[in-house]
C-alpha cells in the first residue's frame, strides 16, 4: 500500500512528469489492483471450481489474458503509444489530469 500511495501522489498526480509515464505508471497500477481482486474473488469460489478440472482452465485463461495484457502494455510503452486496454485505458485516463 505504501508504494502505491508514493507512486500516486509522487508520479501521477505532478505535473512535472510527462502525461506518457503518468499513463503507464496509473495502468501498472490498474493491473495490480485487478489481479488482487480476482485472487480475493477466487477464494469465495466452491472447491470444486477452484481446484477442479473447470478450474484449472479458467485459471489458465485468467494468466494468460492477464499475461498477454501485461505484454501489450510493455509493447505499447516501448513502442510510444498508448495501450488501448478496455475500461483500464479509461480509468487511467480519469486519474491523471491532463492540463
Amino acid at each position: 500500500m505504501a508504494y502505491f500511495f508514493v507512486a500516486y501522489l509522487g508520479v501521477v498526480r505532478r505535473k512535472e512528469w510527462p502525461h506518457f509515464f503518468r499513463f503507464h505508471v496509473v495502468m501498472g497500477m490498474l493491473l495490480e489492483i485487478a489481479l488482487q481482486v480476482i485472487g480475493t474473488v477466487s477464494r469465495w469460489m466452491p472447491l470444486a471450481v477452484y481446484w477442479g478440472k473447470l478450474g484449472m482452465h479458467f485459471w489458465t485463461a485468467v494468466a494468460f489474458a492477464y499475461l498477454f495484457t501485461v505484454l501489450e502494455c510493455i509493447r505499447c510503452a516501448l513502442a510510444g503509444m498508448y495501450a488501448d486496454v478496455p475500461f483500464a485505458c479509461d480509468a487511467a485516463y480519469i486519474q491523471i489530469p491532463y492540463d
